[in-house]
């Protein structure tokens, strides 16, 4: 909040990046969910193919987001594909990780 003040403040023929800040800002939690937890729990095990089909579906997920929300909302909607492309990784590779520890069992 305070840094879209300042951006405000210190630049304001940038008012429109102060909403893609606000956006972007919260997919750090997905991102930072899979990329502490996920991803190396992955790459410990060896599970490489995970880390593929993950890749595969957030490259496929952004492409299909950047193009929808681009074209109808912009610089906005483009953020807003960031965000839920990091949602949607974030969200298959727990359910790819759930899979593979019922498998063990």
């Amino acid at each position: 909040m305070v840094s879209t003040l300042t951006i405000s403040y210190l630049f304001p023929k940038f008012i429109e990046a102060e909403e893609i800040i606000r956006i972007i800002s919260w997919a750090a939690i997905p991102m930072t969910i899979q990329a502490t937890h996920y991803l190396p729990k992955l790459w410990a095990q060896e599970k490489n193919l995970l880390i593929l089909y993950h890749t595969i579906v957030v490259v496929i997920t952004q492409i299909i987001a950047i193009i929808l929300f681009g074209t109808l909302y912009g610089a906005v909607g483009l953020a807003i594909a960031f965000l839920t492309t990091s949602i949607i990784g974030c969200s298959f590779i727990a359910v790819l990780d759930k899979i593979d520890q019922r498998k063990k069992e």
